[in-house]
């Protein structure tokens, strides 16, 4: 009964030190989803911090949304996998001057150094692209199945799927220390 009250007090402790860090957010900073601030300081915060955000939480199989360009955008690049047809990868512009151009502005390594996702938007006369993120993606087979690559997709799966991976966690360390609790009633000292 005594450790158990010094874990639980090293665990008030713990919490209360990692509570103490994070930003402070105020009531009256409630401005939260209105135009202009679509997130909150401490949803900033997370993302910046641990690149966690709200639809990463999700358990809910993430699709790809229908992309529409700007208005503005004057090269497109996109990429897409079917089931019937493979890979489809995109590029275009408004003219075929304009593809040429275009084209040789994004093979400047500043530029495509920042080419991801599954579809990137030149701006005109900048030096930025619009990406749009993949939220549906697939994995490809590359090597034969071995232990040592199913660890590899397994710790890819965890680091893309962090809610699942938090249950996994906490359901292991549940089985340990049930199973440190049984091994030690049956081998430990008795009063």
């Amino acid at each position: 009964m005594k450790r158990l009250s010094i874990v639980l007090t090293a665990t008030v402790l713990v919490s209360g030190l990692a509570l103490v860090s994070l930003p402070e957010v105020k009531a009256e900073d409630a401005k939260c989803g209105e135009k202009g601030q679509p997130s909150c300081p401490l949803q900033g915060w997370m993302e910046k911090t641990f690149s966690l955000s709200l639809s990463s939480l999700s358990l809910e199989e993430r699709t790809d949304a229908p992309y529409e360009p700007p208005q503005r955008a004057s090269l497109l690049l996109a990429q897409n996998q079917t089931d019937t047809a493979g890979v489809w990868t995109l590029l275009t512009a408004r003219t075929d001057r304009a593809l040429a151009d275009e084209m040789a502005r994004l093979a400047n390594p500043m530029l495509w150094s920042q080419v991801a996702g599954r579809a990137v938007a030149l701006e005109p006369r900048e030096m930025k692209l619009q990406v749009e993120p993949i939220n549906d993606y697939r994995f490809v087979q590359t090597q034969p199945l071995s232990l040592r690559n199913m660890r590899l997709v397994a710790a890819n799966w965890m680091s893309a799927n962090i809610i699942q991976y938090a249950i996994l966690m906490l359901a292991g360390c549940m089985f340990l220390g049930v199973a440190t609790y049984l091994l030690l009633n049956r081998l430990g000292r008795r009063p």
